[in-house]
């Protein structure tokens, strides 16, 4: 396949999901029309000041971050290269009752359909591993932020993209490159991430693996905690323990992962970067 055709799986791709997400309980549509954002915390944090301001989405999907900032009172413009998308966006933009833009439009051809600039652009989780060429796309994004304006990505960590999720997944297997090939990945899946890995089609063995868990979980642990109700010592011990190993288990990731690779310098941040440097990663 040329890369062109590849583009166009992916377009594809994202036509065809755009009514299961809209439909999905993981974008739940339902909760936004009734006012709740779909912006995280960190996010709303790090951009406290967008009413009134211009801020360009792009690859925005079906918009809900998009009308999201309309909500918090920025001048919204959503890009993206599916119609479909655009379509339920903007239905959704009409009920709700926000004024929004939506243009069809690729990332590296957006240049020849928009020649404005923005206080903001922005761009979220899963837009960067669908880009060809990032030095392009890079290229494009500066064109429309305006002198003194922000720039604002929050993404996925790569490192969870490299190992081998498959259902009869065992071990730590890399499956996938962590930097760029020059190439393409291509992957067939069943579904969509917007649907719950557990209302998909499953095997006996992976439901019955799943129930054990939860059995062994309670027999030794006891039930969950409420929410609201008061964290005990016992609480704490078993986080504590649970922490312990969670560090291991990444002690050993690391150490794989530079194993497989051959990469000595690996890029870490917070608890992990010092959880790695103590036990010599």
């Amino acid at each position: 396949m040329t890369s062109k055709e590849y583009f166009e799986a992916n377009r594809r791709h994202w036509d065809e999901v755009v009514p299961i997400h809209v439909a999905s309980g993981l974008y739940d549509v339902a909760a936004f029309k009734a006012g709740k954002s779909r912006l995280k915390p960190v996010e709303r944090e790090e951009l406290t000041d967008v009413k009134g301001k211009g801020l360009l989405h792009i690859q925005c999907h079906f918009g809900l971050d998009t009308l999201s900032w309309a909500r918090e009172g920025a001048i919204v413009t959503g890009v993206d290269f599916s119609e479909p998308a655009l379509e339920a966006a903007r239905a959704l933009a009409d009920e709700c009752g926000f004024e929004a833009r939506f243009i069809h439009s690729d990332v590296y051809s957006l240049p020849e359909k928009l020649s404005e600039q923005f206080d903001i652009v922005f761009t979220s989780y899963g837009a960067l591993p669908w880009l060809p060429d990032m030095q392009r796309w890079a290229e494009v994004v500066a064109r429309f932020v305006k002198p003194g304006g922000t720039f604002y990505m929050v993404e996925f960590h790569p490192m969870g993209g490299v190992f081998d999720d498959g259902p009869q997944a065992t071990d730590l297997v890399v499956n996938y490159p962590y930097f760029p090939t020059g190439e393409p990945i291509r992957t067939e899946d069943d579904g969509t991430y917007a649907i719950p890995i557990f209302a998909r089609d499953q095997t006996l063995s992976e439901r019955e693996t799943h129930a054990g868990i939860m059995r062994f979980l309670e027999e030794q642990f006891g039930p969950a905690r409420e929410p609201d109700s008061e964290i005990t010592q016992d609480h704490k011990d078993i986080a504590a323990a649970l922490q312990a190993v969670l560090q291991t288990c990444q002690i050993h990731v690391l150490r794989h992962f530079r194993k497989e690779t051959g990469q000595s310098n690996l890029c870490l941040a917070g608890g992990g970067a010092l959880n790695g440097s103590a036990n010599g990663v």
